[in-house]
Protein backbone atom coordinates (compact mmCIF):
# COMPACT_ATOMS: atom_id res chain seq x y z
CA UNK A 1 0.00 0.00 0.00
CA UNK A 2 1.29 3.44 -0.95
CA UNK A 3 2.36 5.71 1.91
CA UNK A 4 1.87 8.98 0.01
CA UNK A 5 -1.19 9.66 -2.12
CA UNK A 6 -1.59 12.40 -4.72
CA UNK A 7 -3.86 15.13 -3.37
CA UNK A 8 -3.34 14.24 0.29
CA UNK A 9 -1.65 16.56 2.75
CA UNK A 10 1.20 15.06 4.73
CA UNK A 11 1.17 16.44 8.29
CA UNK A 12 -1.51 18.89 7.10
CA UNK A 13 1.27 20.91 5.48
CA UNK A 14 2.68 19.28 2.35
CA UNK A 15 0.22 18.73 -0.50
CA UNK A 16 1.36 15.70 -2.51
CA UNK A 17 1.62 16.39 -6.25
CA UNK A 18 3.34 13.26 -7.60
CA UNK A 19 4.52 9.97 -6.04
CA UNK A 20 7.08 7.43 -7.24
CA UNK A 21 8.42 4.13 -5.87
CA UNK A 22 11.99 4.61 -4.67
CA UNK A 23 14.02 1.57 -3.55
CA UNK A 24 12.22 0.23 -0.43
CA UNK A 25 10.05 3.32 -0.02
CA UNK A 26 8.67 6.24 -2.01
CA UNK A 27 9.61 9.70 -3.22
CA UNK A 28 7.03 12.45 -3.54
CA UNK A 29 7.07 16.02 -4.78
CA UNK A 30 4.86 18.19 -2.60
CA UNK A 31 3.91 21.82 -2.30
CA UNK A 32 3.59 23.99 0.78
CA UNK A 33 2.61 27.56 0.04
CA UNK A 34 4.68 28.74 -2.92
CA UNK A 35 7.52 26.24 -2.32
CA UNK A 36 8.08 22.67 -3.49
CA UNK A 37 9.62 19.96 -1.34
CA UNK A 38 11.01 16.49 -1.87
CA UNK A 39 9.51 13.96 0.53
CA UNK A 40 11.06 10.52 1.02
CA UNK A 41 9.59 7.56 2.87
CA UNK A 42 12.20 5.03 4.03
CA UNK A 43 11.79 1.74 5.93
CA UNK A 44 13.46 1.06 9.29
CA UNK A 45 15.06 -2.06 10.76
CA UNK A 46 14.47 -0.71 14.24
CA UNK A 47 13.22 2.48 15.80
CA UNK A 48 15.51 5.45 15.19
CA UNK A 49 16.73 7.21 18.36
CA UNK A 50 16.14 10.95 18.73
CA UNK A 51 19.84 11.64 18.18
CA UNK A 52 19.54 10.02 14.73
CA UNK A 53 16.86 12.56 13.80
CA UNK A 54 19.09 15.40 15.02
CA UNK A 55 22.01 13.98 13.05
CA UNK A 56 20.01 14.02 9.82
CA UNK A 57 18.98 17.63 10.42
CA UNK A 58 22.57 18.68 11.10
CA UNK A 59 24.10 17.10 7.96
CA UNK A 60 26.05 19.73 6.05
CA UNK A 61 27.62 18.59 2.79
CA UNK A 62 27.42 20.10 -0.72
CA UNK A 63 26.30 16.79 -2.28
CA UNK A 64 23.49 16.18 0.22
CA UNK A 65 20.16 17.99 -0.04
CA UNK A 66 19.58 19.48 3.44
CA UNK A 67 17.04 17.80 5.71
CA UNK A 68 14.46 20.39 6.73
CA UNK A 69 12.43 17.97 8.85
CA UNK A 70 12.61 14.26 9.73
CA UNK A 71 9.46 12.56 11.03
CA UNK A 72 9.17 9.16 12.67
CA UNK A 73 6.32 6.99 11.43
CA UNK A 74 5.50 3.38 12.28
CA UNK A 75 8.64 1.42 11.26
CA UNK A 76 9.71 4.18 8.86
CA UNK A 77 11.10 7.69 8.52
CA UNK A 78 9.87 10.55 6.36
CA UNK A 79 12.39 13.14 5.21
CA UNK A 80 11.36 16.65 4.15
CA UNK A 81 13.88 18.42 1.93
CA UNK A 82 13.81 21.43 -0.39
CA UNK A 83 13.16 20.36 -3.97
CA UNK A 84 15.77 21.20 -6.59
CA UNK A 85 15.09 20.24 -10.22
CA UNK A 86 17.60 17.66 -11.39
CA UNK A 87 18.23 14.91 -13.90
CA UNK A 88 18.83 11.47 -12.36
CA UNK A 89 22.34 10.28 -13.10
CA UNK A 90 20.75 7.05 -14.34
CA UNK A 91 18.93 9.00 -17.09
CA UNK A 92 22.07 10.96 -17.97
CA UNK A 93 24.34 7.94 -18.41
CA UNK A 94 21.74 6.03 -20.40
CA UNK A 95 21.74 8.92 -22.87
CA UNK A 96 25.51 9.39 -22.73
CA UNK A 97 27.80 7.17 -20.59
CA UNK A 98 30.35 8.97 -18.45
CA UNK A 99 33.80 9.72 -19.81
CA UNK A 100 36.79 8.59 -17.76
CA UNK A 101 37.40 12.19 -16.67
CA UNK A 102 33.79 12.53 -15.48
CA UNK A 103 34.01 9.21 -13.68
CA UNK A 104 37.14 10.27 -11.77
CA UNK A 105 35.65 13.65 -10.88
CA UNK A 106 32.31 12.19 -9.74
CA UNK A 107 33.99 9.25 -8.01
CA UNK A 108 36.25 11.44 -5.87
CA UNK A 109 33.33 13.68 -4.84
CA UNK A 110 31.19 10.70 -3.83
CA UNK A 111 34.03 8.95 -2.02
CA UNK A 112 34.76 12.05 0.07
CA UNK A 113 31.04 12.33 0.86
CA UNK A 114 30.97 8.66 1.91
CA UNK A 115 33.91 9.32 4.25
CA UNK A 116 31.95 12.25 5.73
CA UNK A 117 28.90 10.04 6.34
CA UNK A 118 30.96 7.28 7.93
CA UNK A 119 32.57 9.77 10.32
CA UNK A 120 29.25 10.72 11.97
CA UNK A 121 28.55 9.62 15.59
CA UNK A 122 25.91 7.26 14.18
CA UNK A 123 27.70 5.89 11.07
CA UNK A 124 25.86 6.55 7.83
CA UNK A 125 26.03 5.46 4.19
CA UNK A 126 24.44 6.27 0.86
CA UNK A 127 23.03 3.93 -1.76
CA UNK A 128 25.70 3.47 -4.42
CA UNK A 129 23.33 3.51 -7.38
CA UNK A 130 22.92 6.05 -10.24
CA UNK A 131 19.17 6.12 -9.52
CA UNK A 132 20.04 7.62 -6.13
CA UNK A 133 22.10 10.49 -7.57
CA UNK A 134 21.02 13.54 -9.54
CA UNK A 135 22.65 16.17 -11.74
CA UNK A 136 21.52 19.76 -11.30
CA UNK A 137 21.42 22.37 -14.05
CA UNK A 138 24.99 23.47 -13.23
CA UNK A 139 26.25 19.88 -13.32
CA UNK A 140 26.47 19.45 -9.55
CA UNK A 141 25.82 16.01 -8.07
CA UNK A 142 23.14 15.60 -5.40
CA UNK A 143 22.53 12.42 -3.40
CA UNK A 144 18.99 11.43 -2.37
CA UNK A 145 19.09 8.40 -0.04
CA UNK A 146 21.39 8.49 2.99
CA UNK A 147 20.86 5.73 5.55
CA UNK A 148 21.91 4.87 9.10
CA UNK A 149 23.89 1.68 9.70
CA UNK A 150 21.83 -0.96 11.53
CA UNK A 151 18.80 1.37 11.65
CA UNK A 152 17.44 2.04 8.15
CA UNK A 153 16.40 -1.12 6.31
CA UNK A 154 17.89 -0.52 2.86
CA UNK A 155 21.56 -1.49 2.52
CA UNK A 156 23.98 -0.88 -0.41
CA UNK A 157 24.33 -3.82 -2.79
CA UNK A 158 26.97 -2.58 -5.26
CA UNK A 159 30.70 -2.06 -4.77
CA UNK A 160 32.64 0.90 -6.16
CA UNK A 161 34.03 -1.01 -9.14
CA UNK A 162 30.59 -2.18 -10.28
CA UNK A 163 29.19 1.33 -9.77
CA UNK A 164 32.00 2.88 -11.85
CA UNK A 165 31.39 0.29 -14.58
CA UNK A 166 27.70 1.28 -14.74
CA UNK A 167 28.64 4.95 -15.13
CA UNK A 168 31.05 4.18 -17.99
CA UNK A 169 28.70 1.89 -19.90
CA UNK A 170 25.18 3.09 -19.01
CA UNK A 171 24.27 -0.56 -18.35
CA UNK A 172 22.37 -0.89 -15.07
CA UNK A 173 23.25 -3.84 -12.83
CA UNK A 174 21.58 -5.06 -9.65
CA UNK A 175 24.43 -7.39 -8.61
CA UNK A 176 28.18 -6.70 -8.34
CA UNK A 177 30.54 -7.70 -11.15
CA UNK A 178 33.05 -10.50 -10.65
CA UNK A 179 35.74 -9.12 -12.94
CA UNK A 180 36.46 -6.62 -15.70
CA UNK A 181 37.35 -8.00 -19.11
CA UNK A 182 40.87 -7.13 -20.28
CA UNK A 183 39.44 -6.04 -23.65
CA UNK A 184 36.81 -3.72 -22.12
CA UNK A 185 36.59 -0.46 -24.13
CA UNK A 186 38.45 1.64 -21.56
CA UNK A 187 42.05 2.76 -21.14
CA UNK A 188 44.35 0.25 -19.42
CA UNK A 189 44.73 2.40 -16.30
CA UNK A 190 40.92 2.61 -16.06
CA UNK A 191 40.53 -1.16 -16.42
CA UNK A 192 42.98 -1.57 -13.55
CA UNK A 193 41.10 1.00 -11.46
CA UNK A 194 37.81 -0.81 -12.07
CA UNK A 195 39.28 -4.23 -11.29
CA UNK A 196 40.90 -3.02 -8.05
CA UNK A 197 37.61 -1.39 -6.99
CA UNK A 198 35.49 -4.53 -7.39
CA UNK A 199 34.27 -5.99 -4.07
CA UNK A 200 35.86 -2.94 -2.49
CA UNK A 201 33.95 -0.85 0.06
CA UNK A 202 37.03 0.92 1.48
CA UNK A 203 36.97 4.65 0.76
CA UNK A 204 40.72 5.05 1.29
CA UNK A 205 41.56 2.06 -0.91
CA UNK A 206 39.42 3.25 -3.84
CA UNK A 207 40.74 6.81 -3.54
CA UNK A 208 44.25 5.36 -3.66
CA UNK A 209 43.36 3.49 -6.86
CA UNK A 210 42.05 6.72 -8.40
CA UNK A 211 45.31 8.47 -7.50
CA UNK A 212 47.24 5.63 -9.20
CA UNK A 213 45.03 6.04 -12.28
CA UNK A 214 45.68 9.79 -12.40
CA UNK A 215 49.44 9.29 -12.07
CA UNK A 216 49.48 6.75 -14.88
CA UNK A 217 47.37 8.98 -17.12
CA UNK A 218 49.62 11.97 -16.40
CA UNK A 219 52.71 9.87 -17.08
CA UNK A 220 51.19 8.60 -20.33
CA UNK A 221 50.46 12.17 -21.42
CA UNK A 222 54.10 13.12 -20.81
CA UNK A 223 55.34 10.13 -22.84
CA UNK A 224 53.06 11.13 -25.70
CA UNK A 225 54.56 14.61 -25.76
CA UNK A 226 58.12 13.33 -25.56
CA UNK A 227 57.98 10.37 -27.95
CA UNK A 228 54.79 10.77 -29.94
CA UNK A 229 53.76 7.51 -31.65
CA UNK A 230 56.58 5.54 -29.98
CA UNK A 231 54.62 5.52 -26.72
CA UNK A 232 52.16 2.67 -26.25
CA UNK A 233 48.87 3.65 -27.84
CA UNK A 234 45.82 3.95 -25.63
CA UNK A 235 42.22 4.36 -26.59
CA UNK A 236 41.49 8.10 -26.77
CA UNK A 237 38.98 9.33 -24.25
CA UNK A 238 36.31 11.81 -25.25
CA UNK A 239 35.04 14.37 -22.76
CA UNK A 240 31.97 15.80 -24.48
CA UNK A 241 29.94 18.60 -22.97
CA UNK A 242 27.16 16.95 -20.99
CA UNK A 243 23.77 18.56 -21.39
CA UNK A 244 21.87 18.43 -18.11
CA UNK A 245 18.12 18.83 -18.44
CA UNK A 246 16.63 19.29 -14.96
CA UNK A 247 12.98 18.37 -14.79
CA UNK A 248 10.19 18.37 -12.25
CA UNK A 249 9.47 14.70 -12.92
CA UNK A 250 12.57 12.74 -14.07
CA UNK A 251 11.92 10.13 -16.75
CA UNK A 252 13.25 7.23 -14.66
CA UNK A 253 10.73 8.15 -11.96
CA UNK A 254 7.97 8.17 -14.58
CA UNK A 255 9.03 4.69 -15.69
CA UNK A 256 9.01 3.46 -12.10
CA UNK A 257 5.59 5.02 -11.54
CA UNK A 258 4.26 3.44 -14.74
CA UNK A 259 5.57 0.02 -13.66
CA UNK A 260 3.93 0.54 -10.28
CA UNK A 261 0.64 1.56 -11.94
CA UNK A 262 0.66 -1.48 -14.22
CA UNK A 263 1.44 -3.74 -11.27
CA UNK A 264 -1.43 -2.22 -9.26
CA UNK A 265 -3.77 -2.70 -12.22
CA UNK A 266 -2.67 -6.33 -12.55
CA UNK A 267 -3.25 -6.95 -8.85
CA UNK A 268 -6.64 -5.24 -9.06
CA UNK A 269 -7.66 -7.43 -12.03
CA UNK A 270 -6.54 -10.56 -10.20
CA UNK A 271 -8.44 -9.51 -7.07
CA UNK A 272 -11.56 -8.78 -9.15
CA UNK A 273 -11.26 -12.17 -10.87
CA UNK A 274 -10.89 -13.94 -7.52
CA UNK A 275 -13.93 -12.08 -6.22
CA UNK A 276 -15.94 -13.04 -9.31
CA UNK A 277 -15.01 -16.71 -8.97
CA UNK A 278 -15.82 -16.64 -5.27
CA UNK A 279 -19.24 -15.11 -5.95
CA UNK A 280 -19.94 -17.74 -8.60
CA UNK A 281 -18.92 -20.49 -6.18
CA UNK A 282 -21.17 -19.13 -3.45
CA UNK A 283 -24.06 -18.81 -5.93
CA UNK A 284 -23.60 -22.44 -7.06
CA UNK A 285 -23.49 -23.65 -3.48
CA UNK A 286 -26.62 -21.66 -2.62
CA UNK A 287 -28.43 -23.04 -5.67
CA UNK A 288 -27.36 -26.57 -4.76
CA UNK A 289 -28.60 -26.14 -1.18
CA UNK A 290 -31.90 -24.79 -2.50
CA UNK A 291 -32.28 -27.76 -4.88
CA UNK A 292 -31.59 -30.26 -2.11
CA UNK A 293 -34.04 -28.49 0.20
CA UNK A 294 -36.73 -28.58 -2.49
CA UNK A 295 -36.13 -32.29 -3.02
CA UNK A 296 -36.35 -32.91 0.73
CA UNK A 297 -39.65 -31.01 0.98
CA UNK A 298 -41.03 -32.88 -2.03
CA UNK A 299 -40.17 -36.24 -0.42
Amino acid sequence: MSFFAVGDRYRDTYEIEVVFPFFDGELAIARSGDQRFLLQHAQLKKQAPSRAIQQYRSLDHPLILPYREVYTEERSLVFIRPYEPFQPLYDAIRQQPASEDELVRWGKSLLHMEAYLRSKPLPMYFILDPRNIGLTADGKLIVLYCGLRQITALEPSLDWGSFFYILLTGEMREEPLDKISADAPFSRPMIRLLQKSLRNQSVDSVLSQIENYERKKKGKGLLDRLFGDQAEEEQPQMTPNRIVVPTLVPSSWKEAAERERLEQERLAREAAERERLEQERLAREAAERERLEQERLAR
